[in-house]
């Protein structure tokens, strides 16, 4: 387990020394993890095409992660929404344009679709080649690395993201209301299914916040393929539910606009969150995205591999 942290961390810090300013190379950057990030759905999609009956764990799958996502995004906004109660932010909210369910349904269509080709990539090619375990490790590797330069070259200090008051305490209260969630589902889990499941294992999917390509990864060498699919199907429908939930609760519950993102609220989210929100919301998006990009690998890799 602690050779897994390890993994994760090194990287991630690695890259975090690394401070690019040039915009072309920036730009590179994020072009490169655009690429890393469709790579890694490749890899999965090829670990699942080595799965045993899938047809028969399809249903188990999709269940299971549909329960996730209802239980996990329902706690962290019951939560938040206190905090936007109890401490209200005050926004000059912008009109928005009507198009982030669009583009949440297109950059869904087309992870999945990549996690598609890579299966059926897989069936082709079973019994000539298949790429060793050991590429999606080194693949995620590659991608924490450019997450650290990526975080760094923000030009935000560390300084500046846990000072921010608002952004710690919110990062506080996504991570407890997801290990309130996680206590639901196991309880839950354990009544309906036949197979066990450990608390350990709900704990660790619900720290993936929207980290699609990372909670596959870690579930998958922890779990197997099928219990990182449901990690990764849960995260991307977290994305996507995100995407069309910011523009609805901007304009009352800002906060909670930004924590229904989770680590996505840095990068992919971040536009919209920006164009419902105006300029004034950016650096808790900032500063809360940045907490959860550190948080979400540590906590997922611990609960993966605690096994209770």
């Amino acid at each position: 387990m602690l050779d897994l942290v390890l993994w994760i961390l090194l990287p991630l810090c690695v890259g975090f020394a690394v401070r690019i300013s040039n915009s072309k190379q920036l730009h590179l950057i994020n072009e490169s993890l655009t690429v890393i990030v469709y790579l890694i759905l490749l890899l999965i999609g090829m670990e699942l095409a080595q799965v045993d009956n899938l047809g028969r764990e399809l249903g188990f799958i999709l269940g299971v992660s549909l329960l996730f996502l209802v239980v996990n995004v329902g706690c962290n906004i019951l939560a938040v929404m206190l905090i936007d109660i109890k401490f209200p932010l005050r926004l000059k909210t912008q009109k928005t344009q009507a198009d982030s369910a669009k583009h949440a349904l297109l950059g869904s269509l087309k992870q999945i679709g990549c996690v598609v080709a890579g299966f059926i990539a897989a069936k082709l090619l079973a019994g000539w080649w298949l790429p060793p375990h050991i590429s999606i490790s080194i693949a995620l590797a590659m991608l924490l690395f450019l997450i650290g330069v990526q975080l760094r070259s923000t030009g935000i200090s560390v300084r500046r993201v846990f000072f921010n008051r608002r952004g710690v305490v919110l990062s506080l209260v996504l991570v407890l209301s997801s290990w309130v969630a996680s206590v639901i589902l196991y309880f839950g889990l354990n009544l309906f299914l036949d197979k066990p499941v450990l608390l350990s294992q709900t704990l660790a999917i619900s720290s993936g916040f929207g980290w699609y390509s990372l909670s596959g990864i870690i579930m998958t060498d922890a779990s197997g393929a099928v219990w990182g699919s449901v990690g990764f199907v849960n995260d991307l429908s977290r994305e996507s539910v995100a995407w069309m939930c910011i523009t609805m609760l901007m304009l009352r519950y800002p906060s909670t606009a930004v924590g229904v993102g989770g680590v996505t609220s840095l990068d992919f989210t971040l536009p919209t969150i920006q164009r419902a929100g105006g300029v004034g919301i950016v650096p808790l998006a900032i500063s809360f995205g940045f907490i959860m990009n550190v948080l979400s690998p540590v906590l997922m890799a611990f609960f993966a591999h605690a096994k209770f």
